[in-house]
């Protein structure tokens, strides 16, 4: 694959919207990547924040999550760690919440590329919730399956068996980096990553 360099610049001469998808599976270091193109002063849209705000009173999600769910708190806040348990355990519960999130961030989504002319989209489910049609480019962050384990242990503080359950949660890692257009490789240590990144 030919070396490409995006820059902010040469979006603005061109005069063109682009918008770069982020994706991987749990435990690839996707965030991380995401976090070193940011730091590079580019825009990051980030999906699981959209989704967060999704549960908060004043979202428009909101009413629609606790009528179907018992999740909420004495305060009315929604109890994200009940919901996550519930939607975890129950594959019907979890495509539910799903039917209501998705379309609130893609939405979301949508507003903020209007806002930019080169954009980075964060979005872990980028395939899945077919969000890849949003996208000029997609970059998948991939790693070993042993490498991605530890991290998903440790990070969850989770058995190998729930690690592997997370994994299987999502469409398989090899199936996104065929329909990717860059693939990074979260191998090694941070400077090897951000040299990948750069």
């Amino acid at each position: 694959m030919a070396e490409e360099r995006i820059s902010v610049q040469s979006v603005k001469v061109k005069g063109i919207n682009m918008v770069i998808g982020i994706t991987g599976s749990i435990g690839t270091g996707k965030s991380t990547v995401s976090k070193m193109i940011k730091d590079k002063g580019y825009k990051i849209v980030d999906a699981d924040e959209i989704s967060h705000n999704a549960l908060v009173k004043s979202a428009a999600s909101y009413n629609q999550i606790i009528t179907l769910f018992d999740c909420l708190n004495e305060d009315q806040t929604i109890n994200r760690k009940r919901l996550g348990t519930i939607v975890f355990n129950d594959e019907n519960k979890r495509k539910q919440l799903e039917a209501i999130i998705h379309p609130y961030v893609k939405e979301s989504i949508k507003k903020e590329i209007k806002k930019e002319q080169l954009i980075f989209l964060d979005v872990p489910l980028l395939y899945e919730t077919k969000m890849d049609v949003l996208c000029d480019k997609v970059l998948v962050v991939s790693c070993k399956e042993d490498i991605q384990l530890k991290r998903i242990m440790s990070r969850d503080h989770c058995t190998k068996e729930e690690a592997i359950k997370k994994i299987q949660a999502q469409m398989p890692l090899e199936k996104k980096k065929e329909k990717a257009d860059y693939v990074i490789n979260n191998n090694d240590d941070l400077s090897s990553l951000l040299k990948e990144v750069e």
